[in-house]
C-alpha cells in the first residue's frame, strides 16, 4: 500500500502522522539586526519583520469559512479626487460587475491594473470610501513600501479555496 498522504486518502489521523511538506520553524524577536552596508550606507530591510509585528488574534475556522473570495478581472481603474492612496476599480466577479475602493494608488498606475485577475472579498458589507461605495475588497500583500495584488491564472468568479 502506498503511504503516501493525498487529499482523496487523507484523514485526520493520517494527517497529523504525516510530515510537513516545509519545516515549521518559530522564531522569537530577538535584537535588530545591523542596519549597515557594505557599501557604508545604510541598509534598509524592506521584507523583514519587525519586532513591532504582532500577529492578530487566531479565529476559529468556522470564522474563516464565512468569508467567500472570489476571482475578478479589474475592468477599469481610476484615481478618486482628493485622495493620493485610492483608486475606483470596476471588477468583473463571474458576470457581475462590482465597485471597489482599493488604496494601492501609490503603488499601481490605473491603466496598468485593467486585465488583472485579481482576489476579491466578496460578501464584505459595503461602505462608503471618499464618495466611493466599495462592494468588496481586492487582497494585497504589504511588501513594506508597496502594495503587492495577489493575481491568479483562474477564470472570473472561480472561488478561492
Amino acid at each position: 500500500m502506498d503511504d503516501k498522504i493525498s487529499p482523496v486518502n487523507a484523514t485526520p489521523a493520517s494527517i497529523e502522522k504525516a510530515a510537513p511538506a516545509v519545516p515549521v520553524v518559530a522564531v522569537k524577536p530577538t535584537t535588530p539586526v545591523s542596519t549597515a552596508s557594505t557599501s557604508g550606507k545604510p541598509a534598509t530591510p524592506s521584507n523583514s519583520a519587525t519586532p513591532t509585528d504582532v500577529a492578530p488574534a487566531q479565529i476559529e475556522y468556522a470564522d474563516f469559512a464565512k468569508l467567500a473570495f472570489r476571482v475578478g478581472v479589474i475592468l477599469t481603474a481610476e484615481r478618486i479626487e482628493g485622495a493620493t492612496k485610492l483608486l475606483k476599480l470596476t471588477v468583473e466577479v463571474g458576470g457581475e460587475k462590482r465597485t471597489l475602493g482599493a488604496g494601492i494608488a501609490e503603488s499601481y498606475a490605473p491603466e496598468e491594473l485593467v486585465g488583472r485577475k485579481v482576489i476579491v472579498l466578496t460578501n464584505l458589507k459595503p461602505r462608503v470610501i471618499r464618495g466611493v461605495e466599495s462592494q468588496g475588497m481586492v487582497l494585497a500583500a504589504d511588501n513594506g513600501d508597496k502594495a503587492v495584488l495577489l493575481t491568479v491564472d483562474a477564470p472570473s468568479g472561480a472561488k478561492i479555496k
